[in-house]
């Protein structure tokens, strides 16, 4: 319950608040607010790079605030709009089996990955981009999406998909209608 002992560790590391807060891992409202852990009370989810290096974190709610999820600030490292939680992990099967289903979020891929699915990945909070396309592209993979956002994000789902080169790879997307 101790709210500042990841501050407190990370000090004794040589890693001061200025260091933390521009990594995301301190906010405050204001500039004459002390600052705090941004992920205070949540389960948290490491993010990785197509390379394997930690670019941020989200983080799940494990009480009723919101936001339900909360995820690092966007940085040089950690972009939103071209990260895909669980693809580095999911590159060998993604590889070898040439698709890739992209769900809704962190669990969803543990829960796949748990099941045998291995070439899953999501999201980070945003509509599947062409930055997210472009990724998955370089990847070789064919890309099969499987969303469930508001019917007003369908469309820009499809649009988005619909924006990739179809000669180069074949694109599918379910959704639950």
């Amino acid at each position: 319950k101790e709210i500042g002992l990841m501050r407190a560790h990370l000090n004794t590391l040589g890693i001061d608040d200025q260091q933390q807060f521009d990594a995301g891992l301190l906010a405050r409202r204001s500039e004459e607010e002390e600052m705090r852990p941004r992920f205070r009370q949540r389960l948290m989810f490491p993010i990785y790079d197509v390379s394997n290096r930690c670019a941020g974190q989200g983080g799940r709610n494990l009480g009723p605030e919101e936001p339900k999820y909360l995820n690092s600030p966007e940085s040089e490292l950690y972009r939103k709009s071209s990260l895909l939680y669980g693809l580095y992990q999911a590159l060998p099967a993604l590889r070898s089996e040439g698709r890739v289903l992209v769900v809704e979020g962190y669990m969803d891929v543990i829960a796949c990955h748990q099941a045998g699915f291995k070439n899953v990945v999501a999201t980070l909070g945003t509509s599947l981009t062409a930055r997210h396309a472009a990724v998955l592209r370089r990847s070789r993979g064919h890309r099969t999406a499987s969303t469930s956002p508001p019917k007003p994000t369908r469309k820009k789902v499809s649009d988005t998909l619909g924006r990739t080169n179809a000669s180069e790879t074949a694109v599918n997307a379910m959704t639950p209608d």
